[in-house]
């Protein structure tokens, strides 16, 4: 890994444009090796992390090395970018440090687990507790009026999830696509609700089976992710996509996928569709910015975010401003000016924050996901749905912090999460006394 480190470190920029998701494909090579088909590993939010951020990382690279790219104006800051090396040889080393600290901390055999017991009535009350939530909103203006919806319709999701693992393989498989089927269908404009259930079930299917990588698993795993991938076209094709005209669900926009496909700038969409192109421009021009004017950084401002969630901007002023804001206004000040933002991962944004000491907070970052990750093998051991709950939110929320939604939303998801969670729980002790002795 750290071989892969010291060629970027020494190659020239315009060797590195070239050339850089070849270095990155050998270092993803070298963490399968660490892991080496451990099943425990692979789906702890250390290697998720890793994996998805040095695979975007690997095709974002090859975009831009291969003029794949929609925005043009990215592709001309990409060509005028100084300090590749420096920025590349920063991520990479992070993510290396990342993982073998995590190597370090994750066990290596799973603990005995059990399959968490759900009711009908409890799948009931979920029902009446989460359905509207299907045709309703929840905005809360002084978290920053965002839909917030999502979350009461993740937990019933996740609560379908978990009901359905003493099914058999057809039908416990079937529910999996229709669940993820319906998200993609109520959140067209975001892939994260419909994405952020996929976590959960390859951590129920491959840990509390404890299965292996072989050819079987493999290949039901890609059929899995081919189906997430046309669902995230369809979703694309919604919004706007290949100017296909107007849809009003994804199962109308189906039928041009086959066009889509078909199309010149298919590859370009593509890698965008997936955020490929995104994370990899933005995540090394931030520290572009931040190498060319160190007067932007930001000392943990955006870190310590989260401690002022539920202060609003009109009664302290000095409340920090999340990296979205911070970086896209320096970026690009007319996108932001109309709402837009674009977010950097979460060890970009560490560089923003301390330079090369962001290195440090790497570290802790690897010691957070691994204490979650023990939390959630716990919630199994003692067979409670509301920590198990609890914990597959922070599990899932752990990869959309790390790709740059800020900390501060992901304690906001994680906190309404808990509200809600609560709500079911107590739900469950006036409806269900006898059967609802867990404590959250």
């Amino acid at each position: 890994m750290f071989v892969v480190c010291f060629f970027i470190f020494f190659l020239t920029n315009e060797q590195l444009k070239l050339n850089a998701h070849y270095l990155i494909f050998f270092h993803i090579l070298s963490v399968l090796l660490l892991f080496n088909n451990n099943t425990l590993k692979l789906f702890s939010p250390i290697s998720i992390i890793y994996f998805y951020t040095a695979i975007s990382l690997f095709f974002g690279s090859w975009g831009f090395s291969s003029e794949k790219v929609l925005t043009e104006h990215f592709l001309l800051n990409y060509y005028s970018w100084n300090s590749m090396n420096i920025a590349l040889f920063y991520l990479i080393l992070s993510l290396s440090i990342f993982v073998i600290i995590g190597n370090k901390l994750i066990p290596d055999t799973i603990p005995k687990l059990n399959t968490v017991k759900i009711s009908m009535k409890s799948v009931l009350i979920s029902c009446i507790l989460f359905i509207p939530f299907f045709f309703f909103s929840l905005e809360i203006g002084f978290l920053g009026g965002n839909d917030l919806s999502s979350i009461p319709r993740t937990l019933f999701a996740l609560i379908l999830i978990l009901k359905a693992q003493k099914q058999k393989n057809i039908i416990r498989f079937s529910i999996y696509l229709i669940i993820v089927m319906i998200l993609a269908t109520f959140s067209v404009d975001s892939k994260r609700e419909a994405l952020i259930v996929v976590l959960p079930i390859l951590f129920n299917e491959f840990i509390l089976n404890d299965l292996r990588i072989n050819l079987k698993n493999f290949t039901i795993l890609a059929i899995f992710f081919i189906y997430c991938i046309f669902l995230i076209l369809a979703m694309s094709i919604v919004r706007g996509y290949g100017n296909f005209g107007s849809f009003n669900n994804i199962f109308q926009a189906i039928s041009s996928i086959p066009v889509y496909i078909g199309s010149d700038f298919f590859i370009s969409a593509l890698l965008l569709n997936i955020e490929a192109n995104y994370f990899f421009f933005h995540g090394i021009n931030s520290i572009e910015l931040i190498l060319e004017n160190p007067n932007l950084i930001s000392l943990g401002s955006t870190m310590i975010k989260p401690l002022f969630i539920f202060i609003p901007r009109e009664l302290f002023y000095y409340k920090p401003e999340s990296i979205l804001t911070l970086y896209t206004s320096e970026f690009e000040l007319a996108f932001r000016s109309i709402g837009g933002s674009y977010p950097i991962n979460v060890f970009s944004e560490f560089f923003w924050n301390f330079h090369f000491f962001g290195t440090f907070f790497v570290i802790i970052l690897a010691f957070f996901c691994s204490f979650i990750y023990k939390k959630l093998l716990s919630s199994l051991r003692e067979n409670n749905i509301y920590k198990l709950l609890f914990y597959l939110i922070m599990y899932s929320n752990l990869l959309f912090y790390a790709r740059g939604s800020g900390l501060d939303l992901f304690f906001i998801y994680v906190l309404l999460s808990g509200f809600f969670i609560y709500l079911f729980h107590l739900t469950q002790l006036i409806i269900l006394p006898a059967s609802s002795n867990n404590d959250l």
